[in-house]
């Protein structure tokens, strides 16, 4: 089972690389972090609600929930908040 399948991060349409992803579920915690442009899978995940955190420097984390079913592949496409007074060119 592959969750989430190629998952991009996003910030006003544009990819945001090195966000800590945390999904984050009442017996174990999955880790990932996504590459250059923004991209991140996590395999292998049991059937349950989580909590999925994402944080990067210079943005407003996000926070929700997700609940996983086996069997079931996911998109993930969000969309972080910059810090005022940061910019990224």
């Amino acid at each position: 089972m592959k969750v989430p399948s190629k998952n991009y991060i996003l910030w006003h349409q544009e990819e945001i690389p090195f966000v800590s992803i945390y999904l984050i579920g009442p017996k174990v915690t999955y880790t990932a972090s996504s590459d250059l442009g923004g991209i991140f899978e996590i395999n292998k995940i049991r059937s349950e609600k989580y909590i999925l955190e994402l944080s990067s420097i210079g943005y407003y984390d996000f926070r929700d929930t997700l609940t996983i079913n086996e069997g079931t592949a996911y998109k993930l496409i969000v969309e972080m908040g910059e810090h005022p007074g940061v910019h990224h060119d």
